[in-house]
């Protein structure tokens, strides 16, 4: 699910890592550690989105409405997540599970449809 950016891959694979983090941390019911990654994955998330926006911007991607659409709601989704950790409720361990699928289902909705955009202006010259 690589799109072709690196920093932004290693970013996605970060968001992965943290939610695994997560999982991991309410299996063992230590939900200040959790609550300690959900922050960090949802400062990743803004950062990542707004340097994401900056390039796609930049490089003149018309889809970039929908890219910042799809972040909001995977940002959305995160702060719930945090929400229930903080509320050291027994959803969460089960709600962030299910987070995975929706970051890999943002990934096919959104940020893969700009591959494709990025290599042809690559393949012309206009981007390294």
């Amino acid at each position: 699910m690589a799109v072709g950016v690196a920093r932004f891959d290693e970013d996605h694979k970060e968001l992965f890592s943290h939610l695994s983090e997560i999982e991991r941390a309410l299996e063992l019911r230590a939900f200040d550690d959790a609550d300690r990654i959900c922050r960090s994955l949802l400062a990743l998330g803004a950062q990542h989105t707004a340097e994401e926006e900056a390039f796609l911007r930049g490089i003149g991607y018309p889809g970039v409405v929908t890219v910042l659409q799809a972040h909001q709601a995977l940002q959305t989704e995160c702060r719930r997540l945090q929400e229930l950790i903080n509320q050291k409720s027994e959803e969460a361990g089960a709600f962030v599970a299910a987070l995975n699928g929706v970051l890999v289902s943002y990934l096919l909705r959104s940020d893969i449809n700009f591959k494709s955009f990025v290599q042809e202006l690559r393949d012309l010259g206009r981007l390294k």
